[in-house]
């Protein structure tokens, strides 16, 4: 729930420490009716240890980088629990800390919020990395109020290259830095704590007793929405996307690690909505960052030994839930349902067959198919890897073709790409797309990723309008209402 308010009240401060300075935020809070809290340098932190109430905390510190001489590092947000808001991983660089929020408001502006921690020193590429994160959330400035705040410790009073690039980023991305005066009492003439932003406001900085930095305190008027955001990706999933066509992308990535950066261009050159992949490789181990700009972080189904695993990336403007959570275990399938207005739900199912795997595990796969019977109100694809020919020749692949033929049979669906699969092997198409979306609502297509790779498949599709709900008989109605009255 949103607040009532037609302002948001957010401040900034270098805390040296938020476990021995606790007592002092919750303070602060209070004091200073705060919605929004950005901390920069809070140290290693417990979940338990840092709990306010009336307020959630997300909060980035990475451990292994700390030095004797500067332990303190890591930012934190606190916000308000009356407050919309949702994590944007896709737009945290997996080497910073960073963390960006996104807050949303009836018919005003989202304000989009990030808090960065820049300790000394660092490289060159750490602050090219920075600005690279304003370039990346920049996009948006027509639809959101966006604010990027922390220690930068880049002194803004002094002239330096470091300065020169932050101000020249900033400017070209349409943001304003608005500190303009020291912000340390222990160092005064030094201005590291800065407040990027695309909206216009003041900054007061009022000193605090606990901290040798002082509060950056920024009050937001909440502007009215300019209209239809046009889907650049950073909507959150309570604002469903207006469209009439979506593009689902289908590809074995044979090893998401390695390909990750091949996938982002595909999701961006193609347009598409939801990017299904298959052979992620991923496990519980995956630290890599593997998020894609405009996307929520992927739907994941890995398996803990060698190969396979499956994931699913839906557009961040788009509405969706994980459907049938767990219900087969043992398959490598996983379900999503899109939510679009006034239009049929759509289900896209991912799913990867290991070939040697027994009949039985087919069989599995085919009892999955045959449950989609009961969601014909629903615009359904499957796709995925299921490592039976298509073009079959043999007797054995010819019988498995069928079994998978019949079970989607049963569904309503058919099976609708007709070529070869893998680059440099005709007559081989082991990628298979099931869908009971008529000829006349879909068109699909392939590009060539490399050669004895397999290629990506695109489906792009018209959703059809949302059937109207029978009207109810009146004299039925009528009928039972008298039965209730008579008993």
């Amino acid at each position: 729930m949103a607040t009532a308010s037609d302002c948001l009240t957010t401040a900034l401060l270098n805390v040296n420490g938020l476990t021995r300075n606790f007592d002092g935020i919750k303070i602060l809070l209070i004091e200073k009716k705060i919605d929004v809290l950005v901390l920069s340098h809070i140290g290693l932190v417990t979940e338990d240890d840092i709990q306010i109430e009336g307020f959630d905390v997300l909060w980035k510190y990475f451990e292994d980088t700390a030095e004797k001489d500067q332990p303190d590092h890591g930012v934190a947000v606190y916000i308000k629990k009356s407050l919309d808001w949702r994590r944007k991983a896709s737009y945290e660089c997996s080497d910073l800390e960073v963390i960006w929020v996104n807050l949303r408001f009836p018919k005003k502006k989202d304000i989009f919020l990030g808090c960065c921690c820049r300790k000394e020193p660092t490289t060159e590429d750490y602050l090219n990395d920075i600005c690279e994160t304003m370039e990346r959330v920049s996009g948006s400035i027509r639809f959101r109020n966006i604010f990027f705040m922390g220690d930068f410790n880049v002194d803004w009073l002094i002239d330096s290259d470091d300065k020169t690039q932050l101000q020249q980023k900033a400017t070209e991305y349409g943001f304003t830095q608005i500190v303009s005066e020291s912000t340390n009492e222990r160092n005064p003439g030094t201005c590291k704590d800065h407040i990027y932003t695309s909206a216009p406001g003041n900054c007061q900085i009022p000193d605090v007793d606990f901290s040798d930095h002082k509060l950056l305190y920024v009050t937001v008027s909440l502007t009215d929405a300019p209209g239809d955001d046009p889907g650049d990706g950073m909507a959150t999933p309570t604002s469903a996307v207006h469209k009439d066509q979506l593009t689902i992308g289908f590809w074995n990535v044979n090893s998401l690690r390695n390909n990750i950066e091949e996938v982002r261009q595909l999701t961006e050159r193609e347009k598409i909505d939801v990017m299904a992949l298959c052979g992620t490789r991923l496990d519980s181990q995956t630290t890599e960052n593997i998020n894609i700009v405009g996307f929520h972080p992927p739907e994941r189904k890995d398996r803990e030994e060698p190969g396979g695993g499956v994931a699913i990336y839906v557009k961040e403007n788009l509405t969706y839930t994980r459907f049938r959570e767990d219900n087969n275990p043992n398959i490598e399938i996983i379900w999503v349902e899109l939510s679009l207005p006034e239009k049929k739900p759509v289900l896209v199912g991912c799913c990867f067959r290991v070939k040697d795997k027994p009949l039985e595990y087919l069989e599995e796969i085919c009892n999955i198919i045959r449950e989609l019977s009961t969601e014909k109100d629903k615009d359904i694809f499957l796709v995925g890897t299921f490592n039976i020919n298509w073009f079959a020749t043999f007797t054995r692949e010819i019988k498995n073709k069928e079994r998978l033929e019949t079970a989607a049979r049963t569904s309503g669906l058919r099976q609708i790409v007709s070529e070869t699969s893998i680059e440099g092997n005709p007559g081989s198409c082991m990628d298979h797309i099931y869908t009971n979306v008529p000829a006349d609502r879909h068109t699909i297509r392939s590009s060539v990723q490399r050669l004895k790779a397999h290629k990506c498949l695109y489906v792009t599709f018209t959703s059809a309008d949302q059937p109207n709900l029978p009207e109810e008989d009146e004299t039925s109605t009528a009928i039972a209402n008298l039965n209730i009255r008579e008993s």
